[in-house]
């Protein structure tokens, strides 16, 4: 009689030898070692290292692509700030100059606002000489404008060097 199998059925009778001897054919066959030849090993080893080199070239692409985004945006909040700080400054030049201006307005009795602004632009264009005189590095000239102020210079460049002559 036979035994129960898988899933319940009975197993015809005799299977047990028919498996013994079945193993008993595979079994030289499980034991066999395989040979596989190098240049399998060295070909699977350039495929995985091509692999590995072209996610590598990705990464880097990928990480330069990064910098540059950050360093464009580094220099646009660098400009933006700049200009805030540029009209800050400005801003705080003309609350200045309109204290001055009331201040002298207050303290010299009949001064004009023109009287004002047209002394403190003197002043200015005072500092800005001395700043430019003081600097070892600059080579400025300073040319007139207004009407007539070209022929004037021309005159006065003509003379100066008619000077150098004699």
């Amino acid at each position: 009689e036979g035994r129960p199998g898988v899933g319940g059925e009975e197993c015809p009778s005799g299977i047990d030898e028919y498996v013994v001897v079945l193993m008993e054919e595979i079994s030289p066959l499980l034991s066999a070692s395989l040979t596989i030849h190098s240049s399998y090993f060295k070909a699977m080893n350039e495929i995985n290292s091509a692999k590995r080199l072209k996610f590598a070239v990705a990464e880097k692409a990928e990480g330069q692509k990064i910098l540059q985004v950050k360093s464009a945006e580094a220099e646009a909040e660098a400009k933006y700030l700049s200009g805030v700080g540029v009209a800050k400054q400005r801003k705080a030049i003309v609350d200045g100059l309109r204290s001055s201006i009331v201040d002298f307005n207050e303290g010299v009795k009949g001064a004009s606002s023109k009287d004002v602004m047209d002394l403190l632009l003197l002043t200015q264009y005072f500092d800005c000489i001395r700043d430019v005189g003081s600097a070892g590095h600059c080579k400025t000239t300073f040319v007139p404008s207004g009407k007539g102020s070209g022929s004037d210079m021309r005159n006065q460049l003509l003379v100066a060097d008619a000077s150098k002559l004699s």
